[in-house]
């Protein structure tokens, strides 16, 4: 029997939206964090270097604590609820991230974003299962899942880059939240 396409799961609609919601949102995230280092070097000037390493080490370090935490209490509580308030929390705090003009804001809303993302990767990845029984197509699904991780850290900062070329490195914080919500909306919409 050959071998389904990686693609396969994407024939399922409900995880081509949450799949779409995830990729999405990734790309929304790839562009924050390069704003973040132009941010960082508006607050700090010759200080950027410190302050984008306190960002990304609140960002890993949330990221690390509060997964396991949210993951355990997530398993309790309707997932789609919380995919859905996640998007919104991080939506509000990435936008947010455009006004700030103080280190100590800059980190404060750093960890907001990465406990609500703490919070969306490992709800998502528990649905993955529900959608496929099948251990084939789960294990699709996830490489899938991997695979948009990989794509986004190659495509996210050459479209930053394009579009630093006509708007302000602020606007990409913009563009993060509206992927956000957009990620939200297709949740929402499935299901």
């Amino acid at each position: 029997m050959p071998a389904a396409p990686l693609t396969a799961p994407l024939r399922h609609p409900v995880y081509r939206r949450l799949f779409a919601a995830q990729a999405i949102g990734l790309v929304g995230s790839g562009l924050a964090t390069v704003a973040m280092g132009l941010l960082a070097f508006e607050i700090a000037g010759g200080d950027a270097g410190q302050v984008l390493g306190v960002v990304l080490a609140l960002k890993v370090g949330t990221y690390v604590l509060v997964s396991p935490v949210v993951a355990a209490w997530g398993a309790n509580v309707d997932r789609k609820k919380l995919l859905i308030s996640m998007d919104l929390i991080r939506a509000l705090a990435i936008a947010s991230i455009a006004f700030v003009d103080q280190a100590w804001q800059f980190y404060a809303l750093i960890v907001v974003v990465s406990a609500a993302s703490a919070g969306f990767t490992p709800a998502f990845q528990a649905l993955v299962p529900d959608i496929f029984e099948d251990a084939e197509s789960y294990t699709e699904a996830l490489s899938l899942h991997r695979l948009a991780y990989e794509i986004e850290a190659v495509l996210s900062p050459m479209l930053a880059g394009a579009l630093l070329a006509v708007v302000g490195y602020s606007a990409l914080f913009v563009f993060n939240s509206l992927a956000f919500l957009a990620s939200a909306s297709l949740v929402m919409a499935t299901a």
